[in-house]
């Protein structure tokens, strides 16, 4: 079943995508609306008008054909850094953590805090974690 988003203007879309972000964004961190609210209303022009959106569901209507890439992440030879959001709602823990394995040159970085969004909060430790595995890589 597909649910359109109704057309209530260019501020009622803002907000709703604000919502929206507010709940991908977890509870572990404080949300901060007016970050999210000049991206949003950025990109809003240049996507689909509101009522050819599906609703939040989307990404679990996609196919999962071929989603099981396990043997490839193991045969891979790249050094690869593997971010587990811990609050995330969306493939929340144990996720993230079981892909770093799979990839023998993997390695997990636990980013406390950080859901699905990626508000300033979490900007720092993030770079920590990628400056660390990209520095590491070039030795």
């Amino acid at each position: 079943m597909v649910l359109a988003v109704e057309e209530h203007g260019e501020a009622a879309e803002v907000a709703r995508r604000i919502t929206h972000w507010r709940v991908l964004a977890g509870d572990q961190t404080p949300f901060d609306a007016d970050w999210f609210r000049p991206g949003e209303a950025h990109h809003r022009p240049h996507g689909a008008p509101p009522h050819e959106h599906r609703t939040s569901t989307a990404h679990a209507c996609g196919a999962v054909d071929g989603m099981l890439r396990m043997d490839r992440l193991a045969a891979n030879e790249v050094p690869a850094l593997v971010i587990c959001a811990l609050a995330t709602p969306i493939f929340s823990p144990p996720h993230p953590p079981s892909t770093s394995p799979s990839a023998s040159s993997a390695a997990a970085r636990r980013n406390p805090g950080a859901g699905h969004a990626l508000p300033p909060a979490v900007h720092g430790p993030l770079a920590t974690a990628i400056l660390a595995h990209t520095g590491a890589a070039a030795d």
